[in-house]
């Protein structure tokens, strides 16, 4: 029995409807399954799950460098995540060190980076957060105010979030983002807050060797022990992909039924 031709029309509308819908779910799908706010590093852990850390200053650390730095501890401590931070006078696990780059290095390492003093299967006993005491890109310098001027109080809690096993996000208000000069928010975000959380429970995963190597550098993201650029594009290119091809799928029906229709027209 043959298919009649409104039938068959009706057809090609509900394969076009669910040819759209596909295309809008991948997309949908896609934004989702980015990562919206800071996201654990289980690559790495403190030896013995460690949660209670202790932070030291070099001696390259001046006195006005300190209480930016302090402040940067009291507000992680203040977010009550699991992570404790205690200063101590040295041999801390996390050392605070000031640094002179010059122009080579400042393009690459950016105005601060955090790297592991040892690193053996993905455990650490130790780590260092380093600050360039004139970064490249910031004209005023370091300076809790001002439009050119890198937040050192924002940069040191962002560093110290790395420090928890958390690495960079995307969220507009969180930490664990890199802003340009003149971001002066010091507030913890409910998402840095929950994912410093999770990162306190969440297991060891990968077995690297990979020892003083950078894991964080401000303005640069990172994966593992590699420090590499996030390339967005590059998570969302299946999902683009799959609707695109539901879109030319779409199209292409649309062509077919129009043309259908032209010839029962003539008939």
């Amino acid at each position: 029995m043959a298919i009649s031709h409104s039938k068959r029309y009706r057809a090609f509308r509900v394969i076009l409807f669910l040819s759209v819908a596909i295309s809008v779910s991948s997309l949908l799908i896609s934004q989702s399954l980015l990562p919206a706010y800071a996201n654990v590093n289980d690559t790495w852990d403190w030896k013995n799950s460690k949660r209670s850390l202790t932070v030291s200053f070099d001696s390259s650390v001046t006195a006005g460098w300190k209480p930016w730095i302090r402040d940067a501890i009291k507000n992680w401590n203040d977010a009550n995540t699991g992570w404790t931070l205690t200063e101590v006078s040295s041999g801390g696990d996390i050392k605070i060190e000031l640094g002179e780059w010059d122009s080579s290095e400042g393009s690459d390492k950016g105005p601060a980076q955090t790297t592991w003093d040892d690193k053996v299967n993905g455990i650490t006993t130790s780590r260092t957060i380093s600050f360039d005491k004139t970064p490249e890109k910031a004209k005023g310098g370091w300076s809790t105010s001002g439009s050119d001027a890198y937040d050192p109080v924002h940069v040191g809690k962002h560093e110290l979030g790395h420090c928890l096993r958390l690495s960079h996000s995307s969220g507009a208000t969180d930490q664990m983002n890199v802003y340009e000069p003149g971001h002066h928010d010091h507030t913890v975000s409910a998402e840095d807050k929950q994912e410093a959380k999770d990162s306190v429970t969440k297991p060891l995963r990968g077995t690297d060797n990979y020892t003083a190597l950078p894991e964080c550098i401000y303005g640069v993201d990172s994966v593992g022990s590699f420090v590499i650029p996030v390339d967005m594009l590059g998570l969302l290119t299946p999902y683009i992909r799959l609707a695109l091809t539901t879109m030319i799928g779409a199209v292409a029906t649309v062509v077919y039924v129009k043309r259908v229709k032209q010839r029962k027209d003539k008939q």
